[in-house]
């Protein structure tokens, strides 16, 4: 507590929890008079975790330096993170976008498959202070007049380098095509194609080889959830692509104004690559895995970073793919993303429109039936959580007179093609459909199983 001095304080906690950079204001003046960052250990813990499911460690030469040296790199930017705090600065959700420009950003480690095949973890967390930090410190702390000042700005404008921030990165409804949290790439698409791939590769090696000797084989659920969700937190970056819209926070005689639409080609294919992540490709689990994860040993049980069900106490194959698929939806079919499609596509007929995401999502959907047993179980709980956002989507009051007019046109074409088939699965969702559209059910509540936690506990739209 002694002002005089500045602190990095290391807390031991037994869960998850953020970690801080704070600040002894005088408030008289506004100078900072002492910082002080706590750590979270935790954090170490998570990271580590997330290696132990990426690559095997215990196999018959047990090698876990490369997790350790992830895990403490992690810490390492985190201490850069929160000091950047203590010293005023915000958090810089754009950066990534431009490379790895800012410790003020919140960085997905970055896993790549090398030359031979295995994942490898040397890259995951940048080193060192970005170009937007050196911006930030100079305009803020640098003795500049008014005219340089602005020149600091202008020159960061013309090397691409810019600030956006929380209220831009944070919501789900979040319009800007680069301000995100936890991704990484240029484009997040594109990166989310990647991080598919990355995932697929550690899924397929996914075993009791990922389990320290002496770990309930049970244990390995809570390492199989963040690899089977590893691509939930670029997912939510690549869906602001779509209805999105560039823009700054530049004021006149700074910068230069920039607010217009994602561009039809890029909104494309972003929704391409959204669509893989309901593909059954990617939400069904192998038989070697679901073979190797009995449930929970004595003593143990299910806790908030679990994989959860509705098969207790068996793993859920099928509930776990509802809660990756409705994580998709809630995301994409959010109401005002879906506002905003409706305006773009009004004003530029190039772009995609409400009706073309609903068709695309059904046709990605019904492709994938008729695989497997397992697999139509999966897909049909897939287009079951879908026809369910379609309705929650015409029930909001947040929608817009068009999206409910489009809601109500789908569910009725959806109707009539549910009706001509054989499937039991849809002639259920016929009879719901056919129940709402009389009236005589308002709603359907929509209730996946829960994802698993991501981020530190504390979220909502806390700052630290």
């Amino acid at each position: 507590m002694d002002s005089r001095y500045n602190v990095i304080q290391w807390v031991h906690r037994s869960t998850r929890g953020w970690s801080y950079g704070v600040q002894v204001i005088d408030p008289r003046t506004g100078e900072i008079v002492k910082g002080m960052v706590t750590l979270g250990s935790l954090r170490v813990r998570q990271d580590f975790l997330i290696a132990q499911a990426l690559v095997p460690a215990y196999g018959l030469n047990p090698n876990t330096a490369p997790h350790m040296a992830l895990a403490l790199a992690r810490i390492r930017q985190l201490s850069a993170h929160e000091v950047g705090h203590t010293l005023g600065l915000a958090h810089n959700y754009a950066a990534s976008s431009y490379g790895r420009e800012s410790v003020m950003d919140y960085p997905h480690p970055y896993v790549y498959e090398g030359a031979d095949g295995q994942l490898n973890f040397d890259s995951a967390y940048d080193v060192g202070i970005g170009e937007w930090d050196k911006v930030a410190i100079n305009f803020g702390y640098g003795a500049h007049s008014e005219e340089e000042r602005k020149e600091v700005i202008n020159e960061a404008v013309e090397k691409g380098v810019y600030f956006l921030s929380d209220q831009d990165a944070r919501p789900i409804y979040g319009a800007h095509p680069e301000t995100h949290l936890w991704d990484n790439g240029l484009r997040p698409d594109e990166e989310l194609q990647r991080v598919l791939k990355i995932r697929k590769i550690a899924l397929d090696k996914f075993g009791t080889d990922n389990l320290p000797e002496g770990r309930s084989y049970s244990d390995l659920e809570e390492m199989l959830a963040p690899l089977y969700f590893y691509h939930r937190y670029q997912l939510e970056a690549a869906v602001k692509l779509i209805g999105g819209v560039d823009y700054r926070y530049n004021v006149k005689g700074e910068g230069e104004l920039i607010n217009e639409p994602v561009s039809p080609e890029i909104q494309n294919e972003a929704l391409s690559a959204i669509l893989e992540t309901i593909s059954l490709e990617n939400l069904q689990l192998s038989d070697r895995i679901l073979s190797v994860i009995p449930p929970k040993s004595f003593g143990d049980r299910k806790g908030r970073e679990s994989l959860m069900g509705k098969t207790d106490p068996v793993l859920d194959p099928v509930g776990i793919a509802e809660t990756a698929s409705s994580f998709t939806f809630d995301a994409l079919l959010n109401p005002q993303r879906i506002n905003r499609l409706a305006i773009q596509s009004s004003r530029n007929d190039k772009l995609i429109s409400v009706k073309d995401v609903f068709s695309r999502i059904s046709n990605q959907i019904d492709n994938e039936i008729g695989n497997s047993e397992l697999g139509d179980q999966i897909m049909h709980t897939v287009k079951n959580q879908f026809m369910r956002r379609i309705i929650a989507l015409k029930e909001n009051p947040i929608s817009s007179v068009s999206v409910k007019a489009e809601c109500l046109v789908f569910l009725e074409a959806l109707k009539e093609l549910l009706d001509n088939s054989d499937s039991p699965e849809d002639q259920l969702l016929s009879n719901y459909i056919k129940q709402y559209l009389d009236g005589d059910l308002k709603s359907i509540p929509v209730s996946p199983p829960k994802i698993p936690d991501g981020s530190p506990i504390g979220s909502g739209y806390k700052c630290y």
